[in-house]
């Protein structure tokens, strides 16, 4: 059991160090990320109920 929480940490841990490294490149990624996600936002039903139901979260 400890080692599957050690490697869980471990993976939290390279992606933290990872995002902090490429911190330009993945705030590019998640923005143009949102952005075509709020223009498809009106077309595509299932995208719609995704988005309006992790509002309500």
């Amino acid at each position: 059991f400890s080692g599957v929480i050690g490697f869980i940490f471990f993976l939290e841990l390279t992606a933290a160090v990872l995002a902090f490294v490429f911190q330009g490149q993945v705030r590019e990624w998640i923005n143009d990320f949102f952005l075509a996600n709020v223009k498809a936002y009106r077309e595509d039903i299932d995208l719609q109920n995704l988005i309006d139901s992790l509002q309500k979260l």
